[in-house]
């Protein structure tokens, strides 16, 4: 089992508002108890699971739009970092060394 985060922007679209709850809804079907998930936050999520962080992104990739959505995860503790979609502002990768 292991620690995440992950934080997102969705763009704006007709559709904007169901990939949304497609994330919220992908990441409460990889967790075992609805108390291995904080979503208190806007666009940010915590979350324990026994998924790899590899997993976890090709499962994200499938529910945004790549082209104009944007999410970063992270696994807590680790040097593991996933940027999906759509990054336009660059500094992440100067704040993040090892991302992927």
């Amino acid at each position: 089992m292991s620690d995440y985060w992950l934080t997102f922007r969705i763009a704006e679209d007709a559709q904007s508002d169901d990939r949304r709850q497609d994330i919220y809804d992908l990441v409460q079907s990889l967790i075992k108890d609805n108390r291995d998930m904080w979503v208190e936050p806007t666009s940010f999520i915590a979350f324990k699971c026994p998924h790899g962080i590899d997993d976890i992104k090709n499962r994200i990739e499938a529910v945004i739009d790549s082209r104009t959505d944007v999410v970063l995860l992270a696994k807590i503790g680790y040097k593991a970092y996933r940027l999906i979609g759509r990054c336009e502002d660059k500094d992440v990768l100067r704040m993040f060394p090892d991302l992927e």
